[in-house]
């Protein structure tokens, strides 16, 4: 497994909470995954993503799907929070043109992440977590979830989607209505009583091993 920092995130150069446009992601995620697929020649290649994340490798997937065999969602998100209203989203969308690097809070409360004690109080704690993103990220990632979900029936790699019944932070609703858009091999498995982070939830081994074994199905297709 490889992993990398989305820009604004982590370790990763640049402004925190920040982005200057969605491709940016797209770019750095298909220079990766070229990376990845030298240094493992002759291995299928999976694409997983989580939260923001996943709303990256959903766009991916649609737009520069060559030599990957399949991709994993994890509580993407691919639709708005309730509390981030239509007129809220044009607003952002609006006054990032005006002042890009004006910040807001991301809205995550860590209670939600997982019902995992020790995982909550790791966020608390983590000096690389940003509680705060720029308008230009904010407005990046609506329009982006916009143009996921309208292009969903794009998408002809198979894909794995999991998400907690209990997430309040991207609601579940995202990953059902993406899934049924979706026209090729799509599988949907809402995880009863799990929250936002499921593979910090103390079912997590579970979920380890569903994964493997749908990836180990797809290698054996291709």
């Amino acid at each position: 497994m490889h992993a990398y920092d989305h820009q604004g995130h982590g370790r990763s150069e640049g402004p925190a909470g920040h982005v200057r446009r969605f491709q940016d992601w797209l770019d750095d995620l298909a220079f990766f995954a070229e990376k990845v697929s030298t240094d493992c020649a002759g291995r299928p290649l999976f694409v997983m993503g989580h939260s923001l994340g996943g709303l990256v490798v959903a766009e991916f997937l649609r737009t520069r799907p060559q030599g990957v065999r399949g991709g994993i969602l994890s509580g993407a998100a691919l639709v708005a929070p309730e509390q981030h209203s239509k007129f809220k989203r044009r607003l952002v969308q609006g006054l990032r043109y005006l002042v890009p690097r004006l910040e807001i809070d991301n809205g995550v409360e860590p209670e939600q992440l997982s019902r995992d004690t020790a995982v909550v109080e790791a966020y608390r704690s983590d000096p690389w977590v940003n509680r705060r993103v720029t308008l230009s990220l904010a407005a990046e990632l609506f329009s982006a979830m916009e143009g996921a979900t309208s292009g969903a029936g794009e998408i002809e790699v198979p894909l794995l989607l999991l998400h907690g019944s209990e997430d309040r932070i991207v609601p579940c609703r995202a990953s059902e209505g993406y899934a049924s858009a979706c026209r090729g091999d799509t599988q949907l498995h809402l995880v009863p009583g799990l929250r936002h982070e499921v593979f910090n939830e103390p079912e997590r081994e579970t979920l380890y091993t569903e994964v493997l074994e749908w990836m180990v199905d797809r290698s054996q297709e291709g």
